[in-house]
């Protein structure tokens, strides 16, 4: 692996996974799709209701480094959606993908599977914007 700082340290990147998870965890499901993949950048959106436009939630990835989700799933949000990938797991995945050091590996957990399913995305930067169910925006 080579030397690249991190954009973000985990506290920061912890505090943008909680305010997804908390979202998304006083809703009885969500639906999640990839919207936007330019090959540097991931916006992955989430919905109640797919055959609308109306998004709940927002994430956003920079600097992508590598991706392994489809382009839609359903969660159960009693449960975290998203979460940071366990040691075990880097480990897995860093040979797998050349993951080099200063990108966080997210894993968003999908209804359904087993404990030993997820979905991965390896970026050095989250960010998030949640819908404001008072005003209907994003922010």
């Amino acid at each position: 692996m080579s030397e690249q700082r991190f954009f973000m340290n985990e506290n920061e990147v912890l505090q943008v996974i909680m305010r997804i998870n908390e979202y998304a965890s006083q809703e009885l499901w969500m639906d999640f799709d990839v919207a936007l993949s330019n090959g540097w950048d991931l916006t992955i959106i989430g919905r109640l209701d797919n055959t609308t436009k109306k998004v709940n939630i927002e994430i956003n990835f920079e600097q992508v480094h590598f991706v392994s989700l489809p382009f839609g799933w359903k969660t159960d949000t009693s449960y975290p959606v998203i979460r940071l990938a366990t040691e075990e797991e880097i480990e897995n995945l860093t040979d797998k993908f050349e993951v080099d050091k200063g990108n966080y590996i997210f894993k968003f957990i999908a209804e359904g599977f087993d404990s030993e399913k997820y979905y991965f995305v390896g970026a050095k930067k989250i960010s998030c914007l949640l819908l404001d169910k008072q005003t209907n925006e994003l922010k």
